[in-house]
């Protein structure tokens, strides 16, 4: 009898990578940050696959008071169904 299934959802049955650095982008714009599209890129994949804390502490390091802000925004969208709608299948 099968007692347990492990599977990894993330990257594997659905591709959110897209959609997680569109609302990732979105929550800098929410907050008033604007940093340089290769800058922003390059500190999203230092800490990909971290937690959402050191994301935003690794993106706002010349605003480090936003990162609760943004912590919030985020955490709203990823728990919204919008977010999980815009991830392909």
């Amino acid at each position: 009898m099968i007692r347990h299934v492990s599977f990894d959802f993330d990257g594997v049955l659905a591709n959110s990578n897209e959609t997680n650095l569109t609302y990732i982008h979105r929550t800098l714009v929410n907050v008033g940050v604007n940093l340089d599209p290769e800058i922003e890129y390059a500190r999203i994949l230092e800490l990909w696959g971290k937690s959402a804390k050191a994301l935003m502490e690794n993106l706002l390091q010349e605003h480090p008071e936003k990162v609760n802000e943004a912590l919030a925004h985020i955490n709203k969208a990823r728990a919204s169904t919008e977010y999980h709608h815009d991830i392909p299948l």
